[in-house]
């Protein structure tokens, strides 16, 4: 993974392999598909846990780029009215093929066909930075199909204090607008207050963020931990796991790889 600092935008610019559907397809083949289904949920569990804060039990759901549908599976085990949308073909295949009952289908985020002010609810993990173009289509969509008073939530890499200090120190090389580069785009980390903005414009305010994985974070920007922190981010000991959880909750405010934000449509 090669990065770059975009100074007209104040992101960087992740390049690796170029993410379509035949990308993503590859991806969720490397999940126990088993697995995304648990019997039972964490009581960490992100998306459980926000959604039940805002939306009571038998609201619409829809979650945009949901891959195998795990979130919605949560969703529906809670009482929710959750169905799921995604781009790559065999990703949504098969996730209706293990649980024909999950409401998943092959759908275009930014045209998905569902009538306007239709949802209470709309979840979106780690899916606008992979647009080159941007995503104005995305949050314009994402504003038609919720209801007044319905909620966003909505996460994104994005520029950490600790990114944001290795940029201003010259420690990434400057973004270049290279067709062999751009052919090559995996992400961007995007610039909070830029998304922020956007969203406000589209008829939103703004009512918290969150700050997630801090531990990536670090391990992502900070060469010399990476293979000690690797081990601890995938091991699947009580132990090691208490300890990424500690290590992440301390330093998420400066080193977060991702931050959720919750906007609610006005």
């Amino acid at each position: 993974m090669h990065q770059y600092f975009d100074p007209k935008y104040h992101r960087l610019v992740f390049i690796n392999t170029r993410t379509n559907p035949l990308f993503w397809d590859q991806h969720w083949r490397k999940y126990n598909i088993q697995k995304l289904y648990p019997p039972k949920f964490s009581s960490f569990d992100l998306v459980i846990k926000y959604t039940k804060k805002f939306l009571p039990p038998g609201s619409r759901i829809l979650e945009g780029g949901c891959g195998r549908g795990q979130n919605v599976y949560k969703l529906c085990k809670e009482g929710y009215i959750a169905e799921g949308i995604d781009y790559a073909d065999e990703t949504v295949r098969e996730a209706k093929k293990y649980f024909p009952q999950l409401n998943v289908q092959k759908r275009d985020i930014r045209h998905t066909r569902f009538p306007d002010n239709y949802f209470d609810g709309y979840w979106s993990i780690g899916v606008i930075e992979h647009y080159y173009r941007g995503y104005g289509e995305i949050i314009d969509e994402m504003a038609r199909v919720l209801k007044k008073n319905g909620f966003l939530f909505i996460s994104f890499p994005w520029m950490s204090p600790l990114r944001k200090m290795k940029a201003k120190l010259n420690l990434y090389p400057l973004w270049e607008e290279k067709l062999e580069l751009q052919k090559n785009f995996y992400q961007f980390a995007l610039n909070a207050n830029c998304v922020k903005k956007n969203i406000k414009k589209r008829g939103f305010i703004f009512i918290e963020q969150h700050y997630l994985d801090g531990t990536k974070g670090i391990k992502d920007e900070c060469s010399i931990t990476k293979p000690l922190l690797q081990k601890l981010y995938d091991s699947p000991r009580p132990v090691m796991r208490a300890l990424n959880f500690s290590l992440s909750l301390l330093s998420s405010r400066i080193t977060s790889h991702s931050l959720l934000c919750i906007f609610q449509k006005v």
